[in-house]
């Protein structure tokens, strides 16, 4: 009996499958650890490069999600840590310092790990000198300066 073309529609999706299949699971092992993928783990380099993007920029994403958490941690401790020193003094000031909640502790975090980030970078940039004042004034005319053209007998005539 020959086979109709039912069947062999069927045995070609079947072999389109397998191979999907298998290169999905080569991408995944190679998405995993590149280095133990093996030599001919990804063929195509579009791929391979899409791969390692993708990659990196999930590892990326859970330390960020990671640091972040601590911010929630240390948020929920120092709240809690003040709301039972002030809360003691000050009946009822505990809950708006320390607000009860999941959310609430994540919207307090959120604002500690923000101003960490900002006096960080205010930080930063007093050091390196681009703070406002006298500074910023100095590298002012330090640029003025570079940009005149130099005139009289000291100029080079080309």
């Amino acid at each position: 009996m020959a086979p109709t073309s039912t069947d062999q529609h069927d045995v070609a999706i079947d072999a389109h499958s397998r191979s999907a299949l298998a290169t999905t699971k080569q991408n995944l092992r190679y998405l995993y650890d590149p280095k133990t993928a093996g030599a001919g783990a990804v063929s195509s380099r579009r791929t391979r490069a899409a791969l390692r993007v993708l990659r990196s920029s999930v590892i990326f994403i859970f330390w960020r999600v990671v640091r972040y958490a601590k911010y929630v941690a240390i948020g929920s401790l120092v709240a809690t840590i003040g709301a039972g020193a002030i809360g003691t003094f000050v009946s009822g000031a505990g809950f708006v310092l320390a607000p009860t909640g999941i959310v609430g502790t994540i919207i307090a975090s959120s604002i500690w790990g923000i101003g960490r980030f900002a006096v960080r970078r205010v930080k930063r940039r007093w050091d390196a000198g681009h703070g406002y004042g006298d500074a910023e004034e100095k590298m002012e005319a330090r640029r003025s300066r570079a940009a005149r053209p130099e005139r009289g007998p000291e100029a080079m005539p080309w």
